[in-house]
């Protein structure tokens, strides 16, 4: 919540993995690696690009499409965009 890139990108990261202990939850994943794209971060590159198509591609256009939606109203919230 505090706009630290690598923070997001980690939290990401362990939803989609669960390689910290963190269940594996792609609508979580989803909705972080969105607010990563939104965020207008400089340090957004094409993996981020990769890495949101990857765990939101898990989901269900449905789900999918929630998720986007709660990462667009995260992105405002954190950002006030």
């Amino acid at each position: 919540m505090r706009r630290d890139y690598q923070a997001q990108r980690n939290l990401a990261y362990s939803y989609q993995t669960a390689s910290t202990g963190l269940p594996k939850d792609f609508m979580k994943a989803c909705i972080w690696r969105t607010v990563i794209l939104l965020s207008g971060d400089k340090q957004v590159d094409s993996s981020d690009t990769s890495n949101h198509a990857y765990a939101c591609g898990k989901l269900t256009v449905a789900e999918r499409a929630a998720a986007v939606m709660q990462g667009e109203n995260l992105t405002k919230k954190i950002y006030k965009k």
